[in-house]
């Protein structure tokens, strides 16, 4: 009985040795033919492409032309990191993913930027992401606009943090402006532009209106935009001669028509 017990697990002991070789050989041979495989296309993946179309195919590709030829090497000798890296530098591209199949296809994977607001500066428009991350724009969103005196500066690369925090703070209360404004749909399509002024004062400039309204500093943003509304509801009605042009909503509980 002790025999056949120890027969037992020898017979079982030596098929998984050969199952487990066997699997590695397999697996060694299938990572050999994927080495040996040449690329012969390559496919773009925008993942997100639902959410945002900053970055397209077209945009990707062209970026590629930039990175040695891929297509006609074998597997094993395309720089993938190194793809990636060409990639990443990119502003609008958040993440690159790079890979190879057994089927000769390069992969590229993209995650893009999302953009929360368009910046007007004197060297040129900037997109902002929600956590103040500026970059070029390369391709249109529907994203609030700020022109005027903003008082940031892009970094040298042209994508980045603004250098300063003073900088970043005042980008932040923009950017919660912003989110405001595209949390709300009547805004988000009302509001055309918000504009700075000299003295600091965000300026806002709706669609269907010719009034400009002040709104000051970006400090209780909800009050003022409410405000915005009792002007519409209660005072315009009553200014049958259309004098009303500026609409100051800086003063608390204030509504001072110009």
């Amino acid at each position: 009985m002790l025999k056949r017990i120890l027969l037992t697990v020898l017979i079982t002991a030596a098929s998984v040795s050969i199952g487990t070789g066997y699997i590695h050989f397999a697996s060694s041979q299938a990572e050999r033919g994927l080495a040996s495989l040449r690329c012969n296309g390559v496919e773009v993946r925008i993942l997100d492409s639902a959410e945002s179309r900053i970055v397209t195919r077209e945009d990707v590709m062209n970026a590629l032309k930039e990175a040695p030829q891929a297509v006609g090497l074998k597997t094993s000798e395309i720089d993938l990191c190194g793809i990636e890296d060409l990639l990443g530098q990119r502003g609008e591209i958040l993440n690159a993913e790079v890979y190879a199949r057994n089927d000769g296809i390069m992969y590229v994977e993209i995650r893009q930027r999302h953009p929360a607001m368009r910046l007007c500066l004197p060297d040129g428009a900037v997109y902002s992401d929600s956590q103040g991350y500026l970059f070029p724009i390369t391709n249109p969103s529907d994203v609030p606009v700020v022109t005027g005196a903003i008082p940031v500066s892009v970094p040298d690369t042209g994508k980045g943090f603004a250098a300063s925090e003073q900088e970043r703070e005042w980008l932040d209360s923009m950017l919660r402006l912003g989110k405001y404004i595209d949390s709300h749909d009547y805004w988000r399509t009302e509001v055309g532009q918000i504009d700075i002024e000299k003295d600091g004062d965000a300026v806002l400039y709706l669609r269907s209106s010719r009034e400009r309204f002040i709104l000051g500093d970006c400090e209780h943003i909800e009050r003022k935009f409410n405000r915005i509304s009792t002007y519409y509801r209660t005072i315009a009605p009553l200014d049958t001669n259309k004098r009303y042009t500026c609409i100051n909503l800086k003063y608390n509980k204030q509504i001072v028509c110009k």
